[in-house]
């Protein structure tokens, strides 16, 4: 952790002085072009500001599109984009005019243009921006195809083996297609037949439902879905099991049509997931010195889903004790395995890439002003619902706080991220705020851990989310440090207009949050606890609050 703080501080040296001087005025001469520069600048700056500003009307902006879809039309209420081999250009394969409004208006400030002149969006870094304004800013889900034949062409080069005929028995989930069987020879030569990995498993009923005590939905008291058993298998143990699992349709109802079977008599469901594959095949020299190493990175994540502050951070923590790791995950399903009811850890956005099978997401478009009266309650959830169903070779991406459902419907093998953003950051500490409440009145029910025990709660914390005070504080501190050079006018800079933009929107997003963050009453102590110095604690929130002028000075450029 100290050495983040190390980091911190390099950055602020390197930031030096210029970023606390208030904007020096555009100069207006006749042919200035650093005038003219710096006069784009702040407005490209003050746009993204405007935007940044009006985060939350742009969700619900989505969220109502999405629910104006539903509630008119029997097709999927999503939209489905396709890219280019290149994996940068892409289009929208089913943009409707009010997906054109929600696109434009992302674009647009008080019907204002950021782009001084040429072709909107005509640089790697335009998709980019376009595709986080449209779908992530919104935060409305969209399926994404094309991305195997860049990003994921490797991986699914490997890990795909001879095709076989998957065949519609009248279910109506199955089509007939040609399916690709998981190439299991990879794996045990590169992960090792003894190699342990987490299998999940789950009492499921013969009427198919998930067998939970006291929840029908299987959800917990919090909303989130109730967590199965672990059990260490081999991984050679766990290709027999996904072997001699019996291969049968997956009806709608998820009902068994055979009367003779007891109802009340469980079967076992297992699912490989949460696998932290590549964190085991970049270390693999520590657990094994006979494993051949594949040639990494096994894929690239898409840019569509960069500035991932999360993994980012936690990769950087990685020589610490006890902090690393990442949500970086590799699942493994046989037909009928799923993840109930739940939204995912950290209110993080997610992204699941299927290398092999086809999966069945089933979401619950969240409140807004279409459906402000759903909440918890299921019946009223059932009219904004929609299935999709996500086939091998494309993406989906899942929007933080919304519910869903997910089943394999073959057997299936994905890679998931779980990451957050500036467009999220603001979700991720109100999780962490319900976190620390939910620990404090369990601290108070036990009456063991006392009041001035920050260590102790740090700990929970970091137990129950994998992320604590301090170590979400630094994470945004880091990420605006590192943000900053890129944006102040001084430096003129060498990024296009779309970069500045999101630079600009990010650093704006992630500011709001900190100065919440820093107004916190314990923030010093809890960093002191885990640090080890309540001196240093200081520094670290000292850092933060210049961080903050530095901000409010950008804050102060004309609109």
């Amino acid at each position: 952790m100290r050495g983040v703080i190390d980091h911190l501080r390099r950055g602020m040296e390197n930031l030096g002085d210029a970023t606390l001087s208030p904007p020096s005025p555009p100069c207006d001469g006749d042919g200035d072009g650093d005038g003219d520069d710096r006069r784009r600048r702040r407005s490209i700056i003050c746009s993204a500001r405007i935007a940044a500003q009006n985060y939350r009307q742009q969700r619900e902006d989505g969220v109502n599109l999405v629910c104006k879809r539903l509630l008119s039309s029997t097709t999927t209420p999503i939209d489905t984009i396709c890219f280019q081999p290149d994996g940068v250009s892409w289009e929208n394969a089913s943009l409707t005019d009010d997906a054109f409004a929600l696109s434009h208006h992302s674009n647009c400030n008080n019907e204002r243009e950021y782009k001084s002149s040429g072709e909107a969006f005509n640089s790697s870094s335009g998709e980019t921006v376009r595709f986080k304004q449209q779908y992530i800013n919104h935060n409305i889900p969209c399926v994404i195809r094309g991305l195997d034949k860049s990003h994921f062409s490797f991986v699914t080069s490997q890990w795909r083996s001879a095709e076989r005929q998957s065949i519609d028995d009248g279910s109506k989930i199955m089509q007939v297609e040609k399916a690709h069987q998981i190439n299991t020879e990879w794996f045990r030569q590169f992960v090792g037949n003894d190699t342990m990995v987490p299998v999940r498993y789950t009492e499921i009923c013969d009427d198919n439902e998930l067998r939970n005590d006291g929840d029908e939905d299987g959800l917990d008291d919090d909303g989130r879905a109730q967590e199965c058993k672990t059990k260490q298998m081999s991984l050679d143990e766990w290709i027999s099991t996904c072997q001699n699992h019996q291969t049968r349709p997956l009806r709608d109802n998820f009902s068994s049509s055979d009367p003779k079977k007891n109802d009340t008599e469980p079967r076992i469901e297992w699912y490989l997931k949460d696998w932290h594959l590549l964190q085991f095949l970049a270390n693999q020299d520590s657990y094994s010195a006979t494993l051949p190493s594949p040639p990494l990175p096994l894929y690239t994540t898409p840019n569509i889903f960069e500035r991932d502050i999360l993994n980012r951070f936690l990769e950087r923590c990685g020589s610490d004790r006890d902090e690393g790791g990442d949500y970086k995950f590799v699942y493994w399903g046989p037909a009928g395995s799923r993840t109930s009811l739940h939204s995912d850890v950290l209110h993080s956005f997610s992204w699941s890439y299927n290398v092999v099978g086809m999966k069945k997401w089933i979401f619950y478009v969240p409140p807004s002003f279409y459906n402000h009266t759903l909440r918890n309650n299921r019946e009223e959830m059932k009219r904004y619902r929609f299935e999709v169903i996500q086939h091998a070779g494309e993406t989906i991406f899942v929007p933080c706080t919304w519910k869903h459902e997910v089943v394999n419907l073959v057997e299936t093998l994905s890679i998931n991220h779980n990451w957050i953003t500036s467009a999220n950051v603001d979700q991720a500490w109100i999780c962490l705020q319900t976190e620390i409440s939910a620990i404090e009145e369990e601290i108070q029910a036990w009456g063991v851990i006392p009041t001035g025990d920050f260590e102790a709660r740090e700990n929970m914390l970091r137990g129950c989310i994998g992320l604590d005070c301090t170590m979400f504080t630094l994470m945004v501190m880091l990420e605006i440090v590192e943000l900053l050079p890129h944006i102040h006018i001084v430096d003129g800079g060498h990024h296009s207009d779309d970069e500045l933009w999101d630079c600009a929107y990010s650093m704006f997003r992630l500011g709001d949050v900190l100065v919440d963050v820093l107004r916190k009453e314990d923030l010093v102590e809890r960093m002191a606890a885990r640090v080890g110095s309540e001196s240093l604690a200081r520094e670290v929130k000292s850092i933060g609050n210049d961080v903050i002028q530095i901000i409010s000075k950008l804050n102060e450029y004309p609109d």
